[in-house]
């Protein structure tokens, strides 16, 4: 399963890679521009087409859209359930700091997946800061250095 921020992150990489390619092919500083707004503009088309999640709809109170979402994700799995049988609900959890803290230790996943993420953005942003500066340096080509900085933060 590949976590929101693991997504994120890989998109970010992505495009880094993709203005450093279109850099490399375009010499023009305004169609650079053009071409990476007409990227953006195509991919932002899926922010339209992806349905809303269902938890989403159920915390702002819309209850059908959240049935609709999940009939049409077991259409999607072949898995045909009529979602008027089922019973959807969600509680609003507000918790004070220390009850947030006590839950590290009610929950060692959570525990483990959150010291693992603060290492694993910290080593990131280590190696991004200490690389970036010098990458440009690594080739006599612009284009190759910046190139080698984004594969090298993948």
């Amino acid at each position: 399963v590949v976590s929101r921020q693991s997504s994120v992150s890989s998109g970010i990489n992505a495009e880094y890679g993709m203005i450093t390619f279109y850099g490399y092919l375009i010499h023009s500083w305004r169609y650079i521009f053009l071409a990476v707004g007409i990227t953006n503009f195509v991919l932002m088309v899926f922010l339209f087409i992806y349905p809303i999640s269902p938890r989403f709809a159920l915390v702002r109170g819309r209850e059908q859209e959240a049935r609709v979402t999940l009939e049409a994700f077991s259409r999607l799995c072949d898995n045909h359930m009529n979602m008027s049988s089922v019973k959807l609900t969600y509680q609003r959890r507000v918790q004070s700091f220390l009850e947030q803290v006590k839950d590290f230790k009610t929950y060692p996943t959570m525990r483990k997946e959150t010291i693992f993420g603060v290492i694993g953005w910290f080593i990131v942003a280590v190696l991004f800061y200490g690389f970036s500066f010098g990458w440009v340096r690594i080739s006599s080509d612009l284009y190759t250095g910046h190139l080698a900085a984004a594969l090298s933060k993948i």
